[in-house]
């Protein structure tokens, strides 16, 4: 019997306001900026390429408005899962780097030493979201058996689910990066998941920026 592979097209939403001025975003509900926008209609040329059978993005608006964009008359429905939104970094959303620095030294410092061991204060932690999205994206591909799918959502969450994929630690993040608009494929054939791509540009010249000191 011949085994269904499904194909897994994950992409990170397009830049925000505050992404461009770094401050700390998080789950807070910020939409895209008029580059944002804009670099989500070059995308969506190169989204053309891709054969989908299915769309789904975080609810947060700079996803949603990223996944609408790159789908754009293909007659796809978009479906949202609140499990794929970004890390929530309770007290510290919304504050600019060096407010967060002088207030909460000692969360940003064990965020560079060993993050999966910090619990935003007032969120949550970077390995209850790896759960969380890793669950959700296993559940999406139980859904589509021969599919080609595309997923939007956020760099923390993205980054979680890749490091999940390569049994990557997860204190090791770092070593990886994803884009605004960079996107990622991963083939799931039977019980395996296979990296074919990893941020690979929609848009040239979108620069990443994570909202918390790398």
């Amino acid at each position: 019997m011949e085994v269904q592979s499904t194909r897994l097209y994950l992409v990170r939403h397009a830049q925000t306001d505050w992404n461009a001025n770094g401050r700390f975003q998080g789950q807070t509900d910020v939409p895209l900026n008029d580059d944002g926008l804009k670099d989500c209609l070059e995308a969506r040329k190169a989204a053309q390429k891709l054969s989908l059978t299915a769309a789904y993005t975080s609810p947060l608006l700079r996803a949603r408005q990223s996944a609408d964009a790159l789908i754009e008359g293909r007659g796809l429905e978009l479906q949202e899962r609140p499990a794929l939104m970004e890390l929530h970094l309770g007290e510290l959303e919304g504050m600019y780097a060096t407010e967060a620095r002088e207030r909460y030294a000692h969360v940003l410092t064990q965020w560079k030493e060993a993050p999966t061991s910090v619990h935003m204060p007032g969120g949550e932690s970077l390995v209850e979201v790896q759960a969380r999205v890793s669950n959700c994206i296993e559940d999406i591909v139980t859904q589509n058996p021969g599919g080609s799918v595309l997923v939007v959502a956020h760099g923390f969450a993205l980054l979680s689910f890749v490091c999940h994929v390569l049994h990557l630690p997860l204190d090791n993040f770092r070593q990886l990066h994803l884009d605004h608009l960079g996107l990622t494929q991963i083939d799931c054939i039977a019980e395996r998941m296979v990296l074919r791509r990893f941020n690979a540009p929609l848009v040239d010249g979108a620069m990443p920026n994570y909202h918390l000191p790398a």
